[in-house]
């Protein structure tokens, strides 16, 4: 993380320490410990034996721990090696160490208002190769009554 919380409030979650809250930090939130509930910060940090459950909102965070539920990151979202993502998670940037996990719905920010288009075509692997077009796949067609 940068230094750009330097001078921010921060919070610590020590290893051994249990917390259920809702809590927004201006500046870094390190979870060493366990941490459920909503957490809006600048940045956040899980520690290797962190534990972080519920909704997240931050500009930074990276992840060596483990996080459940829903991640927002509209900067950079780091996931070291020892870092385990499930749940959703939207990012404006990612970058993931060999090893690191990310297990659900995981999408960049700029895709989660695009809506794509669903293409439907029918492939009929039973036919001869000499009956079907170029491509390999069939339009579909309406069955014959």
């Amino acid at each position: 993380m940068n230094d750009s919380s330097k001078n921010k409030g921060n919070i610590v979650i020590g290893e051994g320490v249990s917390v259920i809250g809702n809590f927004s930090v201006p500046g870094t939130a390190l979870i060493e410990g366990s941490f459920e509930g909503d957490l809006a910060a600048d940045a956040v940090v899980v520690g290797v034996r962190g534990q972080l459950v519920g909704k997240v909102k931050a500009r930074e965070a990276d992840i060596l721990g483990e996080t459940r539920q829903d991640l927002h990151v509209t900067g950079k979202l780091i996931v070291r090696s020892s870092g385990r993502i499930h749940g959703s998670a939207m990012y404006g940037e990612l970058e993931v160490e060999r090893g690191g996990t990310l297990q659900g719905a995981i999408r960049p920010i700029s895709l989660a208002a695009v809506t794509l288009p669903v293409v439907t075509a029918v492939v009929h692997p039973a036919l001869p190769p000499n009956d079907l077009p170029a491509t390999g796949v069939v339009p579909e067609t309406a069955p014959s009554a």
